[in-house]
């Protein structure tokens, strides 16, 4: 993990080319297994808070790989676009387009730019929201010292853990993506304190003492998607991401599997769909055979045909 220089703590910016940081192993599992989550999720299986926390462990990877092994690497808007942006924009058109043959709208009515934010299908909304997040964070995390992203965003994660029970009730009345983003919100604010909590004296304790008493009164007040789906997603993310390296060897190698995990999240709607009419809905027999199509497809994708990286990630 890259520390910081100079005597104020803030990091110099590097060019987008720069190198990346190595992938950490048992962050690459942590990706699989929140995929398989979701896909869970998405088919109504059985332990559905707990797949859920699927999400919440990709929207805290996002912002802490940022933050935690790539704090001297700016990336620019436009690479964030190609990253994000493109995939979604194909994927936005490609679900459109299905429905549209099935005599749906193609966008959902009301409010035209949340309706787009929202995209053909729900789990699209996920892309343009981390492209605003990081976008701002890389415009701001060398340009600042550690500890004034850190502690505003772990009061943030905290205060807005431990009132679940105010907000989570009011905010899923709202428009989509609305609901989402606020729900998303607490788990963005934690992904921030945990990829910076390694470079401040205590950060570690500091951010999981206030975190673990900000979920204890989340998860006490028994709200569906939030008292078991936080507490289970950020403090597994975050021993992954704090300690993950001494838990799953390096020469474990499972990133072939975890490069796919953005394509598997993006095209698992339409394998699902299709895995359904043959084992049926809710249950881990039409999961595990849709997560495996969707991974077959997306690895023979990426691997044949290297230009499809660009909306499968």
């Amino acid at each position: 993990m890259p520390m910081v220089d100079g005597a104020d703590g803030r990091a110099p910016p590097v060019p987008d080319a720069a190198a990346k940081a190595p992938r950490t192993q048992a962050i690459e599992l942590l990706r699989i297994i929140a995929c398989f989550g979701i896909v869970a999720f998405h088919d109504e299986a059985a332990f559905h808070d707990l797949a859920y926390a699927g999400l919440i462990a990709f929207l805290i990877l996002s912002p802490f790989v940022d933050l935690g092994f790539n704090a001297t690497r700016v990336r620019s808007p436009v690479a964030l676009a190609r990253a994000l942006i493109v995939p979604w924009a194909f994927w936005l058109v490609f679900y459109g387009g299905l429905k549209m043959l099935r005599g749906y709208p193609f966008i959902p009515e009301g409010n035209v730019v949340l309706a787009v934010l929202q995209g053909s299908t729900p789990h699209l909304w996920f892309l343009p929201f981390m492209f605003g997040v990081l976008v701002m964070l890389n415009a701001i995390k060398t340009r600042v010292p550690p500890a004034a992203l850190f502690w505003p965003a772990l009061l943030a994660a905290a205060a807005l853990f431990a009132s679940a029970a105010w907000w989570r009730p009011l905010s899923a009345e709202w428009t989509p993506p609305l609901a989402q983003w606020m729900h998303a919100a607490p788990a963005v604010f934690a992904g921030i304190a945990i990829g910076l909590a390694p470079r401040l004296a205590y950060g570690r304790a500091i951010a999981a003492a206030l975190l673990l008493a900000a979920l204890a009164v989340a998860a006490a007040a028994h709200l569906p998607g939030v008292s078991l789906t936080y507490p289970v997603g950020v403090i597994v993310t975050a021993i992954v991401a704090w300690w993950g390296a001494r838990l799953w060897p390096a020469r474990w190698n499972v990133e072939p599997v975890a490069r796919c995990t953005m394509g598997i999240y993006l095209s698992h709607i339409v394998w699902l769909s299709f895995v359904r009419h043959y084992t049926g809905s809710s249950n881990y027999l039409t999961v595990a055979v849709t997560f495996a199509a969707a991974l077959a497809s997306v690895w023979a994708a990426r691997r044949f045909v290297p230009v499809t990286r660009l909306v499968l990630g």
